[in-house]
């Protein structure tokens, strides 16, 4: 546990180290800023559905006009506002109803035959008219809430068609002479929109005071010295804080993420604020504004950092102890620029999408606009692919053979795994593809083709870093040591006195690995929804829709509702938890002091086990919502499988329940079925095991005891007999003889003296009298040994006697 602590201790200094970075950089990053910020929200409730009526009434309006993809953008955010507005008020004004209907149901219901006081009149005709006034605004919120969502419904509708559209348009392609004559047509018009607008960025320049150019750079270097200076701190804490494995590599690669994409996105926020700091009050704020265009470079230049820190962390080039893909040094090397020229391409072709549609160019304009920006994401991923082109197994073919030319031997055939021969295939026919597609006129097809794949990777690639940081946290943190691991026994025994009582090892792991799942499936759900996202939709449109879901999914008269699954998993481990702590409660504290034997203390439990683990089932499904008379009929329908197939396990299962309350047989006993016999180690509801003489288990179904004869040499409190014949001659002194035998097994301690040894004459076999010797011990276990050594005892009597048949007389004395 103390190491537990120690790292944990570790982790969150790691994180204290980010955490103050980034606050640091906020703060160095807003020093220049000069803007206003906007007018807060009303809290009214009334005043806030004031202003979501007249939004509604607006974008009501702007829904029957054609709307353009970045106007669609923004009627969307309005349309998220607007039911914003609407669900705060109805927030606010739902306990205010609530409370006033309360204190009209205190008053009760007015009698005819009795008068009210005039106060008590005055009171009811007052809350009667508070209940009409608030459950009119609740009214209203809900019919605002369900116009939001109608109009972002057809608002998604009209997106999806307009991509669609998109994606199918053809335009004059660039090998073809049209369209070189209509962009120099049309090229004058685009040129002249290029310059006002560069001459309105100028002019936006040129009116920021000195003072706050100043402040702005002395901002950015001491970003700069800050990142440096953080990178560092976070790799030495890395490295000599945190154990050597996976954990260190995991949380150095967080923080590679984190910084480059804090480095130029809050220099880039540091630049919009000293900018949009010289606007004045009242500037435009519509899609094709300077101000808007600024906080879309803003949010591409972010995102570019990501990526390039996201591609620098799974690659680590220059690092290759830290690389956590299983990427050859080679391939890490040739793929060293990617991760920056990635996401300068991505920054350059994104950026000059969105700011040919603010600046409203022609259609040949754009369409030229975005076919140098799909031809740019063409050469780097083609690039990327090439590079790799020849690498098998961490070498070049190249750098194989030269490596055996020394030798004389030939290069050594590496066999490249088939899905990478089929993802490189992929991949070549995509980029060959959206190729042609820009060749043939469809530069909307191949910019959404392009845009998708680069989606993918950077989706994979943060699904893949969130996976192996959940993993290696939980592994690191839960999982048991090295010692114990290992099964030292006096290494698990000092670290249970060292530390208070800790889980076992086995439990850390299994809680480890669980939780890892958990983790690791829900990154790969959410991954999964952001890849499959239709037709191009953003990560908010998933989580509207995804909100959805919190009404519950109808399967046939059931409601499945995700909180309540979540309340039913949660009361389902609890449930499991509690009875595993009482049953370790009832078999290691309170069954050793009762009066119960082992075999009895061992069946409670299991029976305990079996009634818990079915209460903690049933209050699951009660907290889901299924009712018990629906497992009720659920039973009965199972009925009919048991007729036909499932009554042995059915005659097993209740032979096991009678075995444990009627216990003819017990854990311990020593038992003889069927040409089986052995100790009896575990019974459970379904088999038995059996451990043999040879130390091999069988497992015996429970139906066994119960129709067939079983022999429980054990059963109560049985004693176990010893018992072997001597032959002897018909002249021997058969008194003598007796007197031998019985002395011998009085000299040995394990035979009982009640009840007492006895030799007895069993009969005349031939020439030779059958003497049949018997005693009592204290076990039936102990009973064959025991035997044998009388055995050697009563020889040896017999030879020093001369008793023996065939010897004249006694052995000399030695």
């Amino acid at each position: 546990m103390r190491r537990i602590k120690d790292l944990t201790a570790d982790v969150s200094r790691i994180f204290a180290t980010w955490l103050l970075c980034v606050a640091a950089a906020l703060a160095l990053s807003a020093l220049p800023a000069h803007a206003q910020d906007p007018a807060p929200e009303p809290t009214d409730p009334a005043k806030l559905l004031d202003l979501a009526r007249a939004d509604i009434r607006q974008l009501e309006a702007k829904q029957r006009k054609e709307l353009s993809v970045e106007e669609q953008r923004d009627f969307k955010d309005k349309v998220s506002r607007v039911k914003s507005r609407a669900d705060a008020a109805e927030s606010a004004l739902r306990p205010q109803l609530d409370d006033v209907k309360a204190r009209l149901a205190q008053l009760g219901e007015p009698q005819a035959d009795v008068k009210e006081t005039g106060e008590v009149a005055q009171l009811r005709a007052q809350l009667t008219r508070e209940v009409a006034t608030i459950g009119g605004l609740v009214t209203v919120a809900n019919d605002i809430t369900g116009q939001a969502d109608r109009l972002q419904r057809n608002a998604d509708q009209t997106q999806r068609l307009q991509l669609s559209a998109r994606l199918g348009e053809r335009v004059p392609s660039l090998l073809q002479s049209g369209f070189w004559r209509s962009l120099r047509t049309d090229g004058v018009a685009d040129v002249e929109r290029a310059r006002a607008f560069s001459i309105e960025l100028g002019a936006l320049w040129s009116s920021v005071p000195a003072s706050a150019w100043a402040t702005f750079i002395a901002a950015v270097a001491a970003w700069l010295v800050l990142c440096l200076g953080a990178r560092r701190l976070t790799a030495r804490l890395c490295a000599t804080r945190i154990p050597p494995g996976r954990l260190r590599r995991s949380l150095f690669a967080v923080s590679e993420v984190t910084l480059r994409t804090l480095r130029p996105g809050l220099i880039a926020h540091g630049l919009v604020l000293t900018l949009t700091g010289s606007l004045v009050d009242g500037a435009p704020d519509g899609p094709g504004s300077l101000a808007q265009w600024l906080d879309t470079a803003e949010m591409i230049v972010w995102f570019g950092g990501f990526i390039a820190g996201l591609g620098a962390a799974l690659l680590m080039a220059r690092k290759p102890s830290w690389r956590l893909l299983p990427v050859p040094d080679v391939a890490a090397s040739r793929l060293a620029w990617l991760p920056r020229t990635l996401a300068a391409a991505v920054v350059l072709g994104w950026l000059s999408s969105r700011t040919a549609a603010a600046l409203d160019l022609s259609a040949p304009g754009g369409s030229a606009v975005q076919t140098l920006a799909s031809l740019t994401f063409i050469a780097v991923l083609g690039a990327a692919i090439a590079q790799l082109r020849r690498h098998a197994g961490g070498k070049t073919e190249d750098q194989d053979a030269v490596a055996d030319a020394g030798t004389g031997q030939l290069p050594e055939l590496t066999i490249r795994p088939l899905w990478l021969s089929v993802l490189r295939a992929a991949a070549w026919l995509t980029l060959v593809g959206a190729t042609l597609a820009l060749m043939t006129g469809f530069v909307s097809l191949a910019m959404f083709v392009l845009n998708q794949v680069m989606w993918a990777l950077i989706v994979i690639g943060a699904a893949y870093l969130l996976t192996v940081v959940v993993d290696d946290l939980f592994m690191t943190l839960l999982a048991p040591s090295p010692a114990a691991a290992s099964g030292d026994g006096k290494s698990e025994k000092k670290t249970a006195e060292k530390d208070d009582a800790p889980a076992p090892p086995r439990t850390r792991e299994q809680t480890a690995l669980l939780l890892s799942a958990v983790c690791r499936i829900s990154i790969a759900f959410f991954a999964l929804l952001l890849l499959l996202a239709p037709y191009g939709e953003g990560p908010m449109d998933l989580v509207r829709r995804s909100g959805s879901l919190a009404d519950g999914l109808k399967v046939g008269t059931l409601t499945l509702n995700p909180i309540e699954l979540l309340q039913g998993l949660a009361v389902l481990f609890v449930g499991l938890a509690a009875v595993r702590l009482l049953k370790g409660w009832l078999s290691e504290r309170y069954m050793p002091t009762t009066r119960m034997d082992v075999g009895m203390r061992s069946s409670t439990t299991t029976l305990f086990g079996y009634v818990g683990t079915v209460a903690a089932i049933a209050a699951a499904l009660t907290a889901v919502g299924f009712s018990l008379q629906s497992v009720a009929w659920v039973a009965s329908a199972l009925s009919v499988g048991i007729g036909f197939g499932l009554q042995s396990i059915v005659q097993n299962f209740v032979s096991g329940l009678i075995l444990l309350a009627e216990r003819p047989v017990k854990v311990g006993d020593w038992v003889s079925l069927s040409g089986v016999e052995g100790d009896i180690r575990r019974i459970s509801v379904r088999a038995t095991e059996i451990q043999m003489g040879d130390r091999s288990t069988v497992i015996v179904p429970n139906s066994e005891f119960i129709t067939k004869i079983v022999r429980n040499v054990t059963y109560g409190e049985s004693l176990g007999m010893v018992q072997f014949k001597l032959p002897m001659p018909l002249a021997t002194d058969t008194d003598r003889v007796k007197a031998l035998v019985l002395s011998a097994f009085q000299a040995h301690g394990g035979v009982l003296s009640t009840p007492a040894p006895n030799v007895q004459l069993d009969g005349v076999d031939g020439t030779n009298l059958i003497l049949n010797a018997s005693g009592f011990v204290n076990s039936p276990r102990a009973a064959y040994g025991i035997k044998s050594e009388l055995l050697f005892d009563v020889l040896s009597r017999l030879r020093a006697e001369g008793l023996l048949p065939g010897q004249t007389s006694p052995p000399a004395p030695v």
